[in-house]
Order: C-alpha cells, then sequence, then structure tokens
C-alpha cells in the first residue's frame, strides 16, 4: 500500500485490560465515530507491544485534531503518527500531544515481522525503523 495522502494515523479503540468482545465493540464504536468525521479512513490489523488488534488507518492533514479528540474519548495512551514528507513515525499522546519520534514507517513485505508493533494492510506488513530524530513536545 503506498500512502499518497499526506498524513497518516494509526489507532484503535483496544484496551489491554479487556476481554476481546468489549474490543470488538468499542472498534465499532470508533468506526461510527470515525464516519461521522468524514476524513478518509479504513481497517486495518496491528500490534501494539505485542498485543493484536482491529485498527484504523486515518489519512489527512487536517484530520489530527479528531484523531486526538477519539483516541482520547476512547481512553488510548497513544497513537501512531506518519509525517507526509518522509514517512516519520511519531508515537503520539493524546492528552499532552507530545510527539515521540519513533522512526521510518516502511513496508516490511507479506511475511508477519518478528516485533511487536506492526500494522497489516492490503496483506503486506508495516513496520518502524529506528532512526535519529527529534521529539517534538508541541507536535507537528
Amino acid at each position: 500500500m503506498y500512502f499518497s495522502t499526506p498524513r497518516v494515523y494509526i489507532f484503535s479503540a483496544y484496551k489491554a485490560n479487556q476481554g476481546a468482545h468489549r474490543n470488538h465493540m468499542d472498534h465499532c464504536d470508533l468506526s461510527c465515530d470515525l464516519a461521522l468525521a468524514g476524513f478518509p479512513y479504513r481497517e486495518c490489523e496491528g500490534s501494539y507491544k505485542g498485543v493484536r488488534e482491529e485498527s484504523f488507518i486515518v489519512t489527512g492533514r487536517l484530520a489530527g485534531p479528531t484523531v486526538r479528540a477519539l483516541a482520547r474519548l476512547h481512553t488510548q495512551e497513544s497513537y501512531l503518527l506518519i509525517a507526509e514528507y518522509d514517512r516519520t513515525a511519531y508515537l503520539v499522546d493524546p492528552l499532552s500531544g507530545y510527539h515521540t519520534h519513533l522512526g521510518r514507517f516502511t513496508a516490511h513485505g507479506p511475511n508477519e515481522p518478528d516485533c511487536d508493533g506492526w500494522t497489516l494492510c492490503d496483506g503486506i506488513y508495516y513496520v518502524v525503523n529506528p532512526t535519529n530524530g527529534v521529539d517534538l513536545p508541541e507536535g507537528l
């Protein structure tokens, strides 16, 4: 999958302390919230801290405030932001807005990577390869 839209956000409604049924129900609620928000989005599968979860990819430079609000509403500890200019990935704290630099978001291929964080979309796994960078306390 090639991301040709300006900015990409990846997040879910999953919580580690909930069961599969409750997490799926929260995923469905988030799907409705995203449909009402009006930004392009699609479902994907992901892994965060080694836990598989149903997730969403939201695209658009102006989607940031909506994604942040929905991440707070669904009490998420973070979401992934991929910058449009070089695919630099940041882990964003939805409460503070602090952007922690992770690396570059890249296609890994059709086989599941041996790491605890990845995104699967259209049969291709994507991972963040660590690079040197700067955290952005004020965000992008």
